[in-house]
């Protein structure tokens, strides 16, 4: 049934964005450059630290920069599914098949997922694999992590 309902979502936000209108899509065509510079000078200043970062500051810094982003996710995510669920038009008609209320929530708390959450995933892995290289890490270093992501 999940596959159905994620298969569901997908389609609703292919054609969100396919009837956007072009100064829209232009909008966040802007809006991912300005993420990509931001991320870049990130990168740099991630670059030229790693070589003066302990090893013992880097475990507290990233044992701290987890829990605060697990923390995060925690707080703000529930709430938005909470939000995403009852703002939707969709819902009465979920409720009226024959699908249970915990796939519908799964389901919400997925799509809500792919905001704030997937980009703070996607920019500190960038920022972490740009210390690894920097630092010359193993080859281990990079799937661990995902991972731990």
């Amino acid at each position: 049934m999940m596959k159905i309902l994620l298969r569901n979502e997908r389609k609703i936000i292919y054609n969100t964005f396919r009837t956007q209108k072009r100064s829209n899509l232009f909008s966040y065509l802007i809006a991912i450059f300005i993420l990509v510079v931001f991320l870049y000078f990130l990168s740099k200043g991630v670059w030229s630290l790693s070589g003066e970062i302990t090893e013992s500051a880097l475990e507290g810094l990233l044992s701290y920069g987890f829990l605060l982003t697990v923390g995060f996710i925690i707080l703000l995510g529930v709430p938005q599914v909470f939000k995403d669920m009852y703002s939707t038009k969709d819902l009465e008609l979920l409720f009226t098949l024959p699908i249970t209320t915990r796939h519908i929530f799964w389901m919400k708390y997925m799509k809500s997922f792919a905001g704030v959450p997937l980009l703070g995933f996607v920019f500190l892995s960038v920022l972490l694999f740009v210390y690894g290289l920097a630092t010359k890490a193993g080859l281990l270093f990079y799937p661990v992590v995902l991972l731990v992501l």
